[in-house]
């Protein structure tokens, strides 16, 4: 089914929606009820180890799930302790933070030299939060802010598009022109290298797969190919964790240069 431009506004419209009620449930919940939870954790830096920032937690307290995105954020000194909160509410806390970065949980050990503690080590993080982290500083991890501002930002596209830019060029294809005649090809080595000839030919090409069928591998080939050719590559994603997914496979030495 091909969406009009009006019913794609509407799409994201609800998309926003239920994004924020989702995150105000959370934001207007007392945090240290968040603590209790095991929906907002708190944490000590210890180091960097592997690219890795690695935190202990207090082992009689919920823990993080592998593979768990989430937000990490520093506090002022005078509120690093949870029995001062009071009732102030996620929301609240979220007001009161230095600095924050988006991080996922790569992995869970128990602490070998004391068992009243985990540890744990994440990756993601920005090169601003890293800076800001000391040995034994307090870090604390809840719920992902919305992405509002760039669904907004999808929304004002999609409504004021004009005739001649990239997104007027795909969102007004009208289904009779039957312009896209999609090739089936399999995931090959020489997959990045047929794309590439593709790009040769017109200056849109649209990759389509489901979960688990190379996508993000195929993206990092044809990166590195491009590179080589000593084209320039522009990669846009949601979160900062998608690019890094991308940067971390295969081709990620050509991304280091």
């Amino acid at each position: 089914m091909t969406l009009t431009r009006q019913q794609h506004a509407r799409l994201l419209d609800r998309e926003i929606a239920a994004q924020l009620a989702q995150f105000q449930r959370t934001a207007q919940t007392a945090a240290t009820q968040l603590l209790a939870e095991g929906r907002l954790y708190a944490a000590q830096f210890l180091a960097f180890e592997n690219g890795q920032m690695v935190l202990r937690f207090a082992a009689h307290r919920p823990m993080p799930r592998k593979n768990e995105y989430l937000l990490a954020f520093l506090l002022p000194q005078n509120w690093v302790k949870p029995q001062e909160w009071g009732n102030t509410t996620y929301q609240q806390l979220l007001e009161k933070d230095l600095q924050r970065s988006e991080t996922y949980c790569m992995w869970l050990a128990r602490d070998r030299h004391d068992a009243r503690f985990m540890i744990a080590g994440f990756r993601g993080i920005s090169l601003s939060f890293a800076q800001r982290l000391n040995t034994k500083c307090a870090i604390f991890l809840g719920d992902m802010v919305p992405p509002l501002d760039y669904l907004y930002h999808l929304k004002m596209l999609v409504e004021q598009a004009l005739p001649y830019s990239l997104a007027g060029r795909i969102l007004d294809i009208a289904p009779a022109q039957q312009l896209l005649r999609p090739d089936i090809f399999p995931q090959t080595a020489s997959a990045a290298l047929f794309i590439a000839q593709q790009l040769q030919q017109t200056p849109i090409v649209m990759l389509q797969g489901p979960p688990g069928t190379g996508k993000t591998h195929l993206m990092a080939d044809l990166c590195a190919l491009l590179l080589s050719q000593q084209k320039s590559v522009l990669l846009m994603a949601l979160t900062n964790r998608a690019l890094i997914e991308v940067a971390e496979k295969q081709a990620k030495n050509v991304f280091a240069r």
